[in-house]
């Protein structure tokens, strides 16, 4: 059924490949909606999914916007989308009008992003050049707060509170001092096999796979 896709998360959402932000079907908030951020080449699309409670949750096609660059991950907070590229740094996207969505700035120009996670008002981004945090609570215009440098590129960051995993293309993965948000620090490390498909954390447990 519709309902089982949506929890399963394998809705075809249409046809083209997208990247997609779902909200649910009124303004006021839904613990039954589900969001969604799904990364594929250069298309951004926002469809909206009805609540789960609904007789109908046939996907809904909000807005589209197209990157001039591979899109590679993302983020979304106040209404702007986090995207990150594979040559073109992050571009902020303004969705307030999904129909209308426009480009608003862009950080790290040229460079290759990996990862984009936001934690409260702080922004964090894997990119060539290092793990950069962002304190965006002012979302137009982000201050760039420490860069850690890796051995070898950092790759993929799991936030977890005033804690951390982050992991580099060696797949040696590293915890994270976040006491200061915007002053990441990296403590303990262990050399995976490899680099890992996704990372955790729950507790005092990190978990790589």
């Amino acid at each position: 059924t519709c309902r089982a896709r949506v929890a399963q998360r394998s809705i075809r959402y249409c046809d083209d490949p997208p990247i997609a932000v779902f909200d649910n079907d009124a303004g006021a908030p839904d613990p039954e909606s589900h969001l969604r951020l799904r990364p594929a080449r250069h298309i951004l699309v926002l469809i909206r999914v009805r609540s789960l409670r609904s007789d109908s949750c046939q996907p809904e096609r909000l807005g589209l916007y197209t990157s001039n660059d591979v899109i590679t991950a993302l983020a979304i907070g106040n209404d702007i989308v986090y995207v990150g590229t594979d040559s073109g740094g992050l571009n902020l996207i303004d969705a307030t009008a999904p129909e209308n969505m426009s480009l608003l700035l862009t950080l790290l120009p040229n460079e290759t992003i990996y990862d984009v996670e936001i934690a409260g008002q702080t922004l964090y981004l894997t990119h060539d050049s290092g793990l950069t945090a962002y304190d965006i609570s002012t979302p137009t215009n982000p201050i760039a707060g420490t860069t850690v440098p890796a051995e070898d590129s950092w790759r993929q960051i799991h936030l977890a509170g005033a804690r951390g995993l982050i992991t580099d293309n060696n797949g040696k993965l590293f915890t994270l001092d976040l006491a200061i948000p915007t002053q990441p620090i990296t403590q303990s490390s262990y050399l995976l096999p490899g680099p890992p498909g996704g990372i955790a954390m729950n507790g005092n447990v990190a978990y790589a796979g």
